[in-house]
């Protein structure tokens, strides 16, 4: 990595999954990041997560999919115990449906990163491993660092500086940003084990007493991943045995070890940005929320902070939006973690104060709360976004709302597809749903091949039986028309009863802060 006064665009400090993840997000849209981190490497060892729709769908775009499903192991429910009795059996497949996949993916958080790291090689974009930064300094317009790479020490600047990882970076005496904190008085283990039941793909939640297990399938080779409680006031320096017995006491039975692949003890806790951005400065990944124990809402969310500041940097880069569009990262992005943050701690104290009912007042309680979606994510629509304007009277799907995941038929390629295959693209893409004559559709394409080049998309669907799913989803009869801005990453920003190039036009210079 060269030194030197030369400006460079954007320094992510933090080769974890959010940081890797806002690097191929970068480089998809032309942008050259610096990614650095102080350790030697990737992680070699790492707790699992489950990945959640959303997140799958990030990695879809980037065509990784197949990659990610042949290091990780699809899980098809979760069987909840309370003391020796199994009361429910939750599958996936109702919650992913709207994703177009049948199962929730687990996956080690260093293959993730593996996965990321192969993508970025692939577009030279190298990791500058054993790089720390020794010095800040940020004005309105770049951002100055001093880095010590290999003992090396130099001077570099560049515009933006994204901080992924919170343990790199000294946010509370470079940027004076605090963090809401709630902790427990209760540790907990993570322990990986190799054992001899194979082939298993459900998750496990076992409720004993006033402690609890939560089990999950690595792989098919009987690999698991098991968090669990420690009786208050157990050291953090418990060995290896002792935390196999409070397991064991957990789950009920002793479980059978072939090996023992880590293990760690921690406190549970949550941390929260009080803000996310500052100057020339963005927070994403742990640096804004950060969970103990339960790794997968962290990185879940640190992968959707990166998907959504993502192309927004890129752009405002490229200098085709105002950097005042950066504004809506922290308002889009705040709401949901800070429903992250309250929910962990909601359901650590529910599932506590659960012991003072009646066991089948418990077990009905806990069975209801757990068969909702929403326990392991939260509603992350953007409604209330400035960035998102509807002007329809449909109501179903609004602007602001997840894309939804429609099966199609593309008359034009005579083809089966959907809207997330079509949606694809890096940029925004315009859906015009109707009828229009061939003459409109010439100009629309003309309109936006002149004034947005590359950065927008025009995908025409007329009305027919084979796609019926899809007006009634947008609530658009045979004789009506609606077009639909959707984001780069997915989200919807517009829609009007009316397909008009024009409006198009007044909302991307007026909200979207479009620079022609």
């Amino acid at each position: 990595m060269n030194t030197g006064d030369q400006t460079d665009t954007v320094l992510i400090i933090g080769a974890n999954p959010a940081g890797l993840l806002l690097a191929a997000q970068l480089l998809r849209f032309g942008i050259h990041p610096v990614v650095i981190d102080h350790k030697s490497s990737s992680s070699k060892i790492s707790p699992s997560i489950l990945l959640q729709p959303r997140t799958f769908e990030i990695f879809n775009q980037l065509d990784l999919v197949n990659e990610l499903l042949h290091a990780g192991l699809e899980c098809d429910g979760l069987a909840i115990q309370i003391e020796s009795e199994v009361i429910n059996y939750i599958s996936y497949a109702q919650w992913v449906s709207e994703s177009g996949f049948s199962s929730l993916l687990n996956i080690e958080q260093r293959k993730i990163e593996e996965v990321l790291i192969n993508y970025l090689t692939v577009k030279a974009c190298p990791i500058y491993w054993n790089s720390e930064l020794i010095s800040f300094n940020q004005n309105s317009s770049t951002v100055r660092i001093e880095l010590n790479k290999d003992g090396h020490v130099g001077t570099r600047i560049f515009k933006w500086l994204v901080v992924a990882e919170k343990e790199q970076f000294n946010i509370k005496e470079n940027l004076n940003i605090s963090y809401n904190h709630w902790s427990t008085n209760r540790s907990i283990y993570q322990l990986v084990l190799r054992t001899d039941e194979l082939h298993n793909r459900n998750q496990h939640l076992f409720l004993k007493g006033n402690g609890f297990a939560f089990a999950t399938p690595i792989n098919d080779s009987g690999s698991y991943d098991f968090v669990g409680s420690l009786p208050k006031g157990t050291s953090l320096e418990i060995d290896f045995n002792d935390i196999k017995q409070h397991l064991d006491k957990a789950l009920g039975f002793s479980i059978p070890v072939e090996s023992e692949e880590w293990h760690k003890t921690t406190v549970l806790q949550s941390y929260l940005a009080n803000e996310c951005y500052k100057q020339r400065c963005l927070l994403i990944g742990n640096a804004v929320f950060r969970q103990s124990g339960f790794m997968g809402n962290e990185i879940n969310s640190g992968m959707q902070d990166a998907y959504n500041i993502g192309w927004k940097l890129a752009n405002i880069c490229l200098g085709k939006q105002e950097e005042s569009l950066l504004n809506s990262y922290q308002e889009e992005r705040k709401g949901i973690n800070d429903a992250r943050f309250k929910k962990i701690s909601w359901l650590f104290k529910l599932f506590k104060g659960s012991l003072i009912l009646p066991y089948n007042t418990r077990k009905y309680s806990i069975k209801k709360i757990l068969e909702k979606s929403d326990w392991y994510d939260v509603d992350s629509n953007y409604q209330k976004s400035n960035l998102s304007v509807h002007h329809s009277r449909g109501r179903k799907i609004k602007a602001g709302d997840r894309l939804p995941f429609i099966n199609i038929y593309d008359e034009k390629k005579q083809e089966e597809t959907d809207l997330f295959q079509w949606c694809k693209r890096p940029g925004f893409v315009l859906l015009v749903l109707g009828n229009l004559s061939n003459n409109s559709l010439f100009i629309l394409a003309q309109w936006m091949k002149q004034k947005y080049t590359s950065y927008m998309h025009l995908f025409y669907l007329p009305y027919s039986s084979k796609n019926q799913a899809v007006f009634d989803a947008f609530e658009i009869n045979q004789e009506q028309n609606k077009m639909i801005l959707v984001r780069p990453d997915m989200y919807i920003a517009y829609i009007h009863d009316v397909v008009n190039a024009n409006l198009i036009d007044t909302y991307m210079i007026e909200v979207m802060k479009w620079k022609f």
